[in-house]
């Protein structure tokens, strides 16, 4: 029996105790899970009886039957009376099944191949089994015992105990193994013995684990109810007497985690040497020219028949194929070239399409150059490029130009993943990333072409334009082209139209909370080309920003003033009025009386007739004044001064143009 196909842990100890009663002349029937055992001579006196009921399994309960599991009284001295008989057994098996010619032919399927009739061997087979007790020890103990066969090629397999062991199993060997050829199959042994032991073991964890985790909840749950019955009128005795109960319960802990740790115990009982007749039979396989050779071997103790490998994936096979490279194939690595029809294996290289999964040879097959698949002649294609051969999966056909492609010779449109060739591809002008004709967009202002995620629409002519020619107003994330958002000279921010002026200095934009506007003319002005007035702080233009000629600051028309007989400009702080005609002058035009140079000049001014005033006057003297025939006059540049002689006396100042600015009496 395989390790894969062996049974269960009962099974194999009921066939072990039955072989043994067996190999010592007792009788055995079997009914249900029960073992009826009649024996006689040496079993009669080494067990007190004639007959015995063995129960095997946990269903079975009754009185009268004596259950068979490890450590058990039966078991035991089983064992017991095995160690007495000797740990060592050589044997030769005797021939009990006959090898027929015919028969082997009729096992072979050769479909589309002849076999010869087969040439026998005959040949003695060398194994050494090993009876090995397992015992697993941890809060429970539990007991197997496994039967492991070596051959001669030093490879371990589980077997039946009962294999090659019956009344006719007498004849001893002649030729002992060497120590050396039985330390090299225990070895063998004990590698399986303890993969057994630990896949059992792995299958006893998880109720160990069950076990143990009940075993700590009933222990916390005992000291708990002990600190809780314990009186607390001492505060002192019951400290102590708390720490002595923890302590005791940590030191009862550890003992039942030492306790339910798994430990596996793997001993030898008993082994044996045994030489085993085997029969084996060559079979040639023939078609055409094509030779093939198969081998067949047959235990002829127990009529086991071992089928020879396939000489594509060494599975034992006996429905065979002849490839046409004499090949020796099991049905699943045949196959039959979907291009020229020749028959051939997997071991010739016969590989499915990656495309059709049609088998194709070596001689058909093509391999694409970008992922190493193999491909068939239909399915290949040639890319037009640079010759070389692709897969479908790998190549594609330019959605522009129609050409088959490679992989290395192809790209994808980063919008529409279409296939393209570097000819018909364009290339974004931002991201740099492949675009087909069918979805670039040229933007409106350069004219370049862009794949759409990198294009954007002006939010108010709605033209197409590229990043470079395009700004997002930071104000009202509104996006602009280049007639309509501009960046702000002064901040760097953009700006669309609708947030941004334009500076009447300079022309450049500004945006609204950079802009300032003159109190003079009202115009936007940049921070670069605009002022502030020194007395009232409010903005100016360059055209309406005046400069003091005593503090040289800058101040606004309405707090500045003009100097009218040197013409100089001077700021409310440093212009001084004169006395007379109450206007601003600067203090190198005013005397130490307070007089302008005007109006010290006024004084001495010769008298002139009301005509020559009129004259000056434009539209003429006030009705009030018209009986005023002599008056003095003093001009010059911008300012004409008129003093009546006799009453009223009036002073009235006027500009250039004759326009009165002022009238004092």
């Amino acid at each position: 029996m395989s390790e894969g196909d062996r049974a269960g842990p009962f099974d194999d100890l009921r066939d072990f105790t039955e072989a043994f009663f067996r190999r010592h002349g007792a009788e055995i029937s079997r009914e249900g899970g029960v073992s009826h055992v009649r024996m006689g001579g040496e079993l009669v006196e080494f067990f007190g009886r004639e007959e015995m009921l063995l129960g095997f399994g946990t269903g079975v309960q009754s009185a009268d039957v004596e259950r068979v599991t490890p450590g058990s009284f039966v078991l035991e001295s089983v064992l017991k009376q095995m160690s007495s008989e000797g740990r060592r057994l050589r044997l030769r098996l005797p021939v009990r099944h006959r090898v027929r010619r015919d028969g082997i032919a009729r096992r072979i399927d050769a479909t589309d191949a002849d076999t010869s009739e087969p040439r026998l061997e005959r040949l003695l087979k060398r194994h050494y089994v090993f009876h090995i007790r397992l015992v697993y020890l941890s809060d429970e103990r539990i007991e197997d015992l496994v039967s492991i066969a070596v051959d001669d090629n030093n490879v371990a397999r589980r077997i039946d105990p009962g294999t090659w062991l019956d009344d006719d199993s007498k004849v001893l060997l002649r030729r002992h193994a060497s120590v050396e050829e039985l330390d090299a199959a225990f070895q063998e042994a004990s590698k399986l013995a303890a993969r057994v032991a630990r896949d059992r073991a792995g299958e006893m964890a998880d109720a160990l684990h069950d076990r143990l985790r009940h075993t700590i909840t009933r222990l916390k749950s005992y000291y708990r109810d002990r600190l809780e019955e314990m009186p607390r009128g001492d505060p002192a005795r019951w400290r102590d007497a708390t720490e002595q109960v923890d302590d005791e319960y940590e030191h009862k802990l550890a003992e039942e985690i030492e306790n339910h740790r798994q430990r596996v115990v793997i001993r030898l009982v008993s082994f044996a040497e045994i030489e085993v007749p085997w029969v084996r039979a060559r079979v040639t396989l023939t078609r055409d020219r094509l030779l093939g050779e198969h081998t067949i071997e047959i235990d002829q103790s127990t009529g086991a028949l071992e089928a020879g490998g396939c000489s594509a994936c060494g599975t034992p096979a006996l429905e065979l194929s002849l490839c046409s490279s004499g090949h020796v194939v099991c049905a699943a690595c045949a196959r039959i070239c979907g291009m020229c029809g020749r028959f051939s294996c997997v071991g010739c290289g016969v590989q499915p399409c990656s495309t059709c999964a049609t088998p194709v040879c070596d001689r058909c097959e093509s391999s694409c150059q970008d992922c190493r698949g193999i491909v068939c002649e239909t399915d290949a294609r040639e890319c037009g490029r640079c010759g070389r051969a692709s897969c479908e999966s790998c190549g594609a056909r330019c959605a522009r130009c129609d050409t088959d492609l490679c992989g290395r010779c192809r790209t994808e449109c980063a919008t529409c993943g279409g296939a393209l060739c570097w000819n018909c591809a364009l290339e974004c002008a931002r991201c740099r990333k492949p675009v087909c004709t069918s979805e670039s967009i040229d933007c409106s202002v350069c004219g370049r072409a862009h794949c759409p995620c990198c294009l954007e629409e002006c939010d108010f002519c709605r033209a197409i334009v590229c990043p470079s020619h395009s700004q997002r107003c930071a104000a009202c994330h509104r996006t602009g082209c280049g007639e309509h958002a501009s960046i702000c000279v002064s901040c760097g921010l953009s700006r669309c139209a609708d947030h941004a002026a334009e500076c009447t200095v300079c022309g450049r934009a500004v945006c609204e909370k950079c802009a300032g506007e003159c109190a003079s003319c009202g115009n936007a002005v940049c921070d670069r080309d605009g002022t502030r007035c020194s007395i009232c702080d409010s903005d100016l233009c360059r055209a309406h920003a005046e400069v003091c000629r005593t503090c040289g600051r800058q101040a606004c028309p309405v707090h500045s003033h003009s100097c009218a007989p040197c013409g100089d400009t001077v700021c409310e702080g440093h212009a001084l009025r004169c006395s007379s005609c109450h206007e601003h002058y600067c203090n190198r035009c005013v005397s130490s009386r307070s007089l302008c140079s005007l109006c010290t000049r006024l004084a001495k001014a010769p008298i002139v007739s009301r005509v020559a005033v009129e004259s000056v006057i434009a539209g003429g003297l006030p009705d009030e004044l018209r009986g005023v025939r002599r008056w003095r006059m003093v001009s010059i540049r911008d300012r004409h001064l008129l003093l009546s002689v006799g009453e009223p006396r009036q002073l009235l100042v006027l500009d250039g143009e004759g326009r009165p600015l002022r009238r004092v009496s």
